[in-house]
């Protein structure tokens, strides 16, 4: 929940962790887009194991 306040803080919106064409980058930036940056790693990884158990032989 506090990426989302943090992106409303942020110049550039919390799109990128560097400044974009929406505004220079902040600590806001940071705490906006880091928590998304993690979750979607861990959604990638999840997904994998999952596939990996979904064909595995036995």
């Amino acid at each position: 929940m506090h990426f989302y306040r943090a992106a409303l803080f942020a110049p550039n919106r919390a799109l990128t962790i560097a400044s974009n064409r929406f505004g220079e980058r902040n600590p806001a930036t940071f705490i906006g887009y880091a928590p998304a940056l993690l979750f979607a790693v861990l959604s990638m990884v999840g997904a994998a194991m999952v596939a990996k158990q979904a064909f595995a032989r036995g």
